[in-house]
């Protein structure tokens, strides 16, 4: 099989090549992540607190410098969405990119379904036309703030039954959620969020029912 007729069966490649030659070019590498001692709760704990503060602010840095060498890609990585886009659709789903701000690494920051026809949904990072598919679809929207979701409180896990997996650092979150006649079950998870990840980052479906 010629490159040619590989790269017309699989379009992704061409893409994918690129991108892989960017990052050797460029020599770009994860960020480091340098572990804290486990010397405690950093809830009342100061020197465990200040280990992870650390760590999130070497995290934070790092990422910074990874966006700016990453300039070059994004007309990569927005083709390669596109491809994937087209391969949904092939399939028989609707389906669009949106572009995220460089606070959020993936949309579950931004948008979560909570039950059919109900989705948080920071309004203020994603464009008009994402919103309006809400609507469109009959998808009622439940708005959390900008400054909510870049501290994670916007990424929760539907357990389904109407019962919601949180933060309790989420209060105003989680009361809204409440009003919604919603059950929230909240955790502890403040360690955890100093790195990066909310509930959601942390959680992979092992079985679903059909939608």
């Amino acid at each position: 099989m010629t490159t040619t007729t590989i790269s017309h069966r699989f379009p992704w490649i061409n893409t994918g090549a690129k991108t892989v030659l960017f990052l050797l070019k460029n020599r770009i590498k994860a960020p480091r992540v340098v572990p804290a001692p486990s010397t405690g709760d950093p809830a009342v704990d100061d020197t465990t607190r200040r280990e992870f503060e650390r760590v999130k602010e070497q995290l934070t840095a790092d990422y910074q410098d990874q966006r700016a060498a990453l300039t070059d890609l994004e007309p990569l990585l927005y083709e390669l969405a596109e491809q994937v886009q087209g391969w949904m659709q092939a399939e028989g789903w609707e389906a669009m990119t949106v572009p995220l701000a460089p606070q959020f690494v993936h949309l579950d920051a931004v948008v979560v379904m909570l039950a059919e026809k109900l989705a948080l949904v920071c309004e203020d990072a994603l464009e008009r036309y994402a919103l309006d598919w809400f609507d469109a679809n009959g998808v009622r929207r439940i708005p959390v703030t900008y400054r909510e979701c870049v501290n994670l409180g916007g990424n929760l896990v539907s357990l389904g039954g109407g019962r919601i997996l949180s933060m309790a650092a989420n209060t105003t979150v989680n009361a809204r959620l409440r009003a919604e006649g919603l059950e929230v079950l909240e955790i502890e998870y403040d360690q955890m969020a100093l790195c990066g990840g909310g509930v959601h980052c942390s959680c992979h479906e092992l079985r679903r029912d059909p939608a």
